[in-house]
């Protein structure tokens, strides 16, 4: 089973000081890992670039795997590869290109689990007037603009 780890950062900028409170999930024993690329395998593929992290890890896990049976030179090499991958994950990824056999496919639990994740609840006041409107909003990076084109389409 995963660990929960508790964080408490204190950040600065030119204004204030901020007090990060988080709380981490990892799972990194091999048997969870497995349940987990089983969960993406099963009900995936992913619909942001989140897709593309998932491929990199997945590679990585099973050369992580494969290292097991190698000699010191070899583990050393597949480490670089599992480095090279780690590299251009996540935040410093600069390749965005999905693949021609990847669909966005927009489902109501998916989508439930996206807006509860990356949604924000509004309301919006209007100076000149007197008018309110409640609103949901979701604000996502241009890379991820074919998603949000695709939850545009879910509402119509």
């Amino acid at each position: 089973m995963g660990s929960i780890v508790d964080h408490k950062r204190i950040t600065t900028n030119d204004k204030a000081l901020n007090l990060e409170l988080k709380s981490t999930f990892t799972i990194s024993k091999q048997e969870d890992v497995n349940k987990l690329i089983a969960i993406f395998d099963k009900y995936g593929p992913l619909n942001t670039t989140k897709y593309l992290d998932y491929l990199s890890w997945n590679k990585a896990f099973l050369l992580y795997l494969s290292s097991k049976d190698k000699n010191s030179t070899e583990k050393e090499l597949i480490k670089s590869e599992i480095l090279t991958l780690k590299s251009n994950n996540n935040r410093r990824r600069t390749d965005f290109v999905m693949g021609a056999n990847h669909n966005i496919i927009i489902k109501p639990y998916w989508l439930l689990g996206f807006l509860e994740g990356e949604g924000c609840f509004s309301i919006q006041k209007y100076v000149k007037s007197l008018a309110v409107t409640p609103s949901f909003i979701l604000t996502q990076t241009l890379e991820q603009k074919p998603v949000m084109v695709a939850i545009q389409t879910f509402f119509k």
